[in-house]
């Protein structure tokens, strides 16, 4: 974990003497992406967290701060930024999610304001962050004419312990109509651990299986087909007529690099390469060794056979109706899906066991290129993360004391009491009506007694929000505030041994080739406007092509079929994006 300067922020950015005397509150609107759920407060201003950070004073001149927050309806967000861009109704702070254009742009048309000055003198943390973090650094600094600014401030964190998706999986299937690959002996497993009520803990699940690479978990494509043809059998022995061993996009593929990366580690359009090169990976051999390896499966009847049907459902729900029935092996899932969690008791999802799958590693298909090679480029929880900016609207206004509220973000106590909440001594000293009102007395979280400390992890939430099964932890915190430095390093989390190990398959390797937006928004407005209309291009022309390959229409194995694809997809020139993310790329790095 970046250890950063805490102590000065403290003593220089905030006033910790509630009753300290301070000057009237300078009010500042913040335009937010997404609020909470209304039934706990209408307005993200009535947040407890926030309210118990705009107690203290901030900046030089120790000021107290108001924030006004404005949120669209839920679906609307791009609309309504696009809509305060278009009007030049501007908020104070501006959450830049909703933005797919150039940040240059906005500083350039005079929208937002150039924060360097902010930075280099009340932004210490923030600034000691991106210093030390070159990674960071590439998203967080914007070049102009050369010269390197902050023209937004980006949250970060600590490397991802737990995604909320990735690959699941019926491991129950495989204790039931598997058997061990080296002696062919049968797999055993049950739940471990039973709840007050004497029923099953479901997040307790211990069995003995092994998968041919020889561990408990799968890690290559050979353990992934091999679980194709236990599912096959399963189904078959279930009379499952409609179901599948596995579920992909309608488009073939997932952009972010999701199952492609399996094939050499990177993505299927671009991304960033182990030596920093930036890479178009639609043209690339491993591509088509992922399409060679794709139409196998499907000709192998391993795949869903009318995926290009599904082009409504969202890539991490995909055929979501089945997936609950009980009838697919392998899919792109979510936490609420791990171990007992699908077990309604009824039909085919009776008695199941979902276990996680980290990104599989090909170990079969195409040349040496190709195999043995871990992902680094695929759809997870990056260490960067989305950013705010401050517009010209706030010129006139304190912009020390807001930049000092912000930098108390990326403190351990202001990034922790944001992801976390308030503690004890918090709430008692904010009296928060929120906190009372939902039994919440000693606090969201606690600092772990030195006896339970076990690797670094010194924070845990309290009982209560570890049995919440809504959203009471999501609006106890203050997550919803985009910048800030998320302490996950810190932070143990609560659940069973079995589903602690589940979480941790989807957080096996580190994700450092994905290009975040922060990163890409840093292009010129011109070089914006090619990306944009390239990626559209791109976009279209794969999703109609690439299932092709799959369902059997044209052959990855023909070098044919495979040039005429190729050729085709250059005439979108893919190549001059590339080129100008490695001109910003390299520029940043000087």
């Amino acid at each position: 974990m970046l250890i950063i300067l805490m102590t000065f922020s403290v003593l220089a950015g905030c006033g910790q003497n509630g009753g300290q005397t301070a000057g009237e509150a300078e009010t500042f609107s913040w335009w937010l992406y997404g609020s909470e759920d209304s039934s706990y407060y209408p307005t993200y201003q009535e947040n407890p967290v926030v309210q118990y950070m705009l107690s203290k004073a901030y900046g030089p001149d120790k000021k107290k701060l108001a924030l006004e927050f404005t949120s669209p309806v839920t679906g609307t967000e791009q609309d309504s930024f696009n809509t305060m861009l278009a009007t030049g109704d501007y908020t104070d702070v501006m959450d830049l999610t909703a933005y797919t254009g150039s940040i240059v742009d906005l500083y350039q048309e005079g929208i937002i304001l150039d924060l360097t000055e902010y930075v280099e003198k009340y932004m210490p943390n923030y600034k000691a962050l991106v210093e030390a973090n070159p990674v960071i650094a590439q998203a967080a600094i914007t070049l102009i004419d050369g010269e390197k600014k902050y023209l937004q401030v980006i949250g970060t964190g600590d490397p991802a312990e737990i995604n909320w998706c990735g690959y699941a999986y019926r491991r129950d299937w495989i204790v039931k109509y598997g058997t061990n690959p080296k002696d062919g002996s049968a797999f055993s497993g049950s739940y471990q651990a039973t709840l007050p009520d004497g029923s099953p803990n479901k997040d307790s699940w211990v069995d003995n299986v092994v998968f041919p690479s020889g561990g408990s978990d799968p890690v290559y494509i050979s353990d992934w087909e091999w679980m194709f043809e236990i599912f096959t059998r399963a189904m078959a022995e279930q009379n499952i007529t409609d179901g599948y061993c596995l579920s992909i996009p309608y488009s073939g593929f997932v952009s972010m690099g999701d199952l492609v990366c399996a094939f050499g580690g990177g993505a299927p359009q671009w991304y960033k390469n182990k030596s920093d090169q930036i890479v178009f990976g639609g043209t690339s051999d491993d591509f088509q060794v992922y399409l060679q390896a794709m139409s196998t499966w499907y000709k192998n009847g391993w795949m869903d056979q009318a995926f290009t049907e599904r082009s409504a459902d969202i890539f991490y729900r995909i055929d979501d109706t089945k997936v609950r029935q009980g009838k697919v092996g392998l899919w792109l899932g979510l936490h609420s899906q791990l171990m007992g969690r699908l077990d309604n008791g009824e039909g085919y999802a009776k008695d199941s066991i979902v276990f996680s799958a980290r990104q599989p590693i090909n170990d079969i298909y195409g040349s040496a290129a190709q195999q043995n090679v871990e992902p680094y480029a695929y759809y997870s929880i990056s260490r960067i993360g989305q950013a705010v900016a401050i517009s010209s609207k706030a010129k006139d206004k304190d912009l020390a004391a807001l930049c000092s509220f912000i930098d108390f973000l990326y403190t351990e106590e202001g990034g922790v009491m944001k992801m976390m909440g308030l503690n004890k001594q918090q709430y008692e000293e904010s009296k928060s009506e929120f906190y009372t009102k939902y039994g919440l007395t000693e606090g969201a979280h606690y600092r772990l007694p030195d006896s339970e400390v076990k690797d670094g992890k010194i924070y845990s939430y309290v009982d209560k929000i570890v049995a919440d099964t809504g959203t009471l932890k999501q609006a106890s915190t203050a997550v919803k505030l985009k910048p800030g430095y998320d302490f996950v390093s810190l932070r143990r989390e609560s659940g069973s041994d079995q589903l602690m190990a589940n979480y941790k398959q989807w957080v096996v390797y580190t994700n450092d080739g994905y290009l975040d937006q922060p990163f890409i928004r840093q292009l010129s407005p011109d070089n914006m406007k090619t990306q944009s209309k390239t990626m559209n291009n791109v976009n279209e022309f794969m999703s109609k092509n690439v299932p092709l390959f799959i369902k059997g229409d044209k052959d990855p194995f023909n070098a044919e079929d495979w040039q005429s694809f190729v050729k085709a997809l250059n005439k979108y020139n893919p190549a001059k994006v590339t080129a100008m993310y490695q001109e910003l790329l390299d520029n940043l790095n000087k």
